[in-house]
């Protein structure tokens, strides 16, 4: 991308918009389809869920996208620099967040069949796994477990140290 067209962000936010009309265009034709085509149910689902997918893993890319091109564009060193790199890595951190939790409930999503409602029942066969994915998000972003941000402490633990570093 251009970087004269994101100095005030707007071509991110003109994606954003884009984005999002093209998700509103592709559910309200699913939702016709699904009228039209009762029997279809399956099908229709997993075109949804797969327009949604798509739609959510555009969004994390222009978000991690943005935030890279204004990390890129701050004057070196950036002002506040203590408060600036921790605000980077909570941004970040949180981009991370939404993706894997994301991911944990894209997958609960997919193993339901709308045209046989027992695989309900089957996608909850261990009702815990969703919220064991949001400890595991949280332990790795808060305490560098290794398995969130990057090996080793993770973004927040690292902003954390390098302001102590500093100020000490």
């Amino acid at each position: 991308m251009a970087k004269a067209a994101n100095e005030n962000g707007s071509d991110y936010f003109g994606q954003w918009v884009r984005l999002n009309q093209r998700l509103a265009q592709e559910s309200a034709s699913l939702f016709r389809a699904l009228g039209e085509r009762p029997g279809s149910t399956r099908e229709i689902y997993r075109r949804s869920l797969k327009t949604v997918h798509e739609a959510v893993d555009e969004t994390l890319r222009l978000e991690r996208e943005a935030l890279q091109d204004w990390e890129r564009r701050m004057p070196s060193p950036p002002p506040f620099q203590g408060l600036f790199q921790l605000g980077i890595a909570f941004t970040r951190a949180g981009i991370d967040i939404r993706s894997k939790l994301w991911g944990a409930w894209s997958k609960s999503l997919e193993e339901l069949d709308p045209a046989q409602p027992h695989t309900v029942f089957n996608a909850l066969k261990d009702p815990t796994a969703l919220f064991t994915a949001w400890k595991d998000v949280a332990d790795s972003a808060f305490h560098g477990d290794g398995a969130g941000t990057g090996a080793g402490k993770s973004g927040l633990s690292k902003a954390a140290a390098s302001r102590k570093s500093a100020a000490g």
